[in-house]
């Protein structure tokens, strides 16, 4: 095998990996499956409730943190499929 592939694989693939994994990013432009429940669990944190989760919140707790940074609230957060990303 030649050394250059070898000495390098490891950056290679990280490249192609950011780069088939960011691509199309923005597609579809709209909410579509998960998003919308993300999105309903971030709202219940935002909003203080009291819901029942199966799987861990680390991921919507992230998003919460993002949403606090920028002082988002619950009104301008519209979680319906097929709506634009807010």
């Amino acid at each position: 095998m030649n050394t250059f592939i070898k000495k390098y694989a490891v950056l290679i693939l990280l490249v192609l990996g950011f780069a088939t994994r960011f691509a199309w990013i923005w597609n579809p432009p709209n909410v579509v499956w998960d998003e919308q429940h993300f999105c309903n669990f971030t709202k219940g944190y935002l909003e203080h409730k009291h819901f029942f989760d199966i799987h861990p919140p680390l991921g919507k707790l992230i998003l919460l943190g993002g949403l606090n940074m920028f002082g988002a609230t619950t009104e301008n957060l519209d979680c319906a499929i097929g709506n634009a990303y807010p």
